[in-house]
């Protein structure tokens, strides 16, 4: 049994990589965190149009039963459940997809405790600089906002690359 992460800025393609794996292994729906605010409880959608119903990640009761698990957003979830969550990967295959770095770019607490579990594989996306179209590793956040976690999507943030990264300065 195994985890699987794909991690990355945003746009890279992250959640397309977990909706196109889910596919392939026949499961027809994604677990998300409730702090994903985005779009309705019942449906994930990648920022290049793919959409899979969705189930409200609350409590590890939830997927117990089940052999393999897709989750999105993972570093929205609560570490309590993220650390139960890494713990059943030892029983089952589980697959999340995740920002690494919040907009300062700082780690994700979640992104710090997937590093250090075993066993796992990760894939690392990137996406390409809004600037320069190099190649991005940052969410570059275009709003002002002190909030760790603020959800949005090309309103509120783009990719940036190393050179081009830089945080916005709050007033």
């Amino acid at each position: 049994m195994m985890l699987t992460v794909f991690a990355g800025p945003m746009f890279s393609g992250k959640t397309t990589a977990l909706i196109e794996q889910s596919r392939k292994m026949l499961i027809d729906h994604i677990w998300k965190p409730r702090k994903d605010t985005r779009d309705e409880n019942t449906v994930v959608k990648s920022h290049d149009g793919l959409v899979l119903g969705a189930t409200v990640l609350d409590s590890i009761d939830q997927i117990r039963h089940l052999t393999t698990v897709c989750i999105d957003e993972f570093q929205f979830l609560d570490e309590s459940l993220a650390k139960e969550v890494l713990n059943y990967s030892r029983s089952s295959d589980v697959y999340v997809s995740m920002l690494d770095m919040d907009y300062r770019g700082n780690d994700f607490n979640n992104f710090r405790l997937i590093q250090e579990f075993e066993p796992k594989r990760m894939v690392y996306k990137t996406s390409r600089c809004a600037v320069c179209d190099g190649s991005a590793r940052f969410s570059f956040r275009k709003v002002k906002s002190d909030d760790i976690i603020l959800c949005g999507a090309g309103e509120s943030y783009e990719p940036r690359c190393d050179l081009h990264f830089q945080v916005l300065q709050l007033p």
